[in-house]
């Protein structure tokens, strides 16, 4: 049985666990993110390309990443009583 208000569940009762990550809010709010952030960067100065650019776009992409390696990982940590 899963503990009410692990990940898996989030805010859906047991019969609607999420079935990925890309059914988390803050996933898709944050792939927005990533989509927004590749429009404006874009539009940077070419001699940006390597530098500046390059490195806002893999800051931005590593948090959604994030979430969906951690989603993937099906672990679930009780907190343990002392």
């Amino acid at each position: 049985m899963i503990p009410k208000g692990t990940r898996a569940q989030g805010s859906k009762d047991s019969s609607e666990m999420l079935k990925n990550y890309r059914e988390l809010k803050v996933w898709q709010k944050l792939y927005e993110l990533c989509l927004e952030n590749y429009r404006i960067t874009s539009k940077f100065p070419k001699e940006e390309k390597y530098g500046l650019t390059s490195q806002i776009r893999r800051s931005v992409v590593s948090i959604p990443s994030n979430i969906a390696e951690g989603y993937g990982r099906k672990t679930y940590q009780q907190s343990k009583e002392i």
